[in-house]
């Protein structure tokens, strides 16, 4: 599990360097973007390649280290970032919208990136969760076998 979370984080982190947010202008026939909002040039982008990067520590050292909790500690900034990137969709998703009957529509249009690092931040999150509540089997069959009374 440790080594998904790591790859979630990975995949984070590559997102949060893509495009999020691009204007859209288009009539009936023709239409484009031209402009696009990366999520490093706004705040709570750059604080979701942070997460990322602290989702990646966190599972890489659960995993050299062999302990759970470490890889499932990774859960908390990786929840973060994905309320994070919520908070970036709720605040860009109503910035620019014109429409000019059907001659001429602007508005904001949402990248694949954010969904994409939407995604990879639900998954580190699962995965780190998972970490922790994933029990050993070799020590729950020992476990059960100790707790059961023996017939002697």
């Amino acid at each position: 599990m440790a080594l998904l979370v790591v790859v979630a984080g990975v995949v984070l982190v590559y997102c949060s360097t893509l495009p999020w947010v691009a204007i859209e202008a288009g009539t009936t026939i023709i239409s484009g973007s031209f402009a696009q909002e990366r999520a490093l040039e706004n705040p709570l982008g750059l604080l979701v390649l942070i997460c990322g990067i602290i989702v990646i520590a966190l599972g890489a050292t659960g995993a050299y280290a062999g302990r759970r909790l470490l890889t499932g500690l990774a859960a908390v900034p990786a929840l973060a970032a994905a309320v994070l990137v919520v908070l970036y969709l709720v605040q860009a998703t109503g910035a620019v919208d014109l429409r000019l009957g059907n001659w001429l529509t602007v508005g904001t249009v949402i990248q694949p990136g954010c969904y994409a690092a939407l995604g990879g931040a639900l998954v580190a999150t699962l995965c780190a969760v998972l970490a922790i509540s994933r029990r050993n089997r070799a020590g729950a069959a020992a476990s059960g076998r100790a707790a059961s009374p023996s017939p002697r």
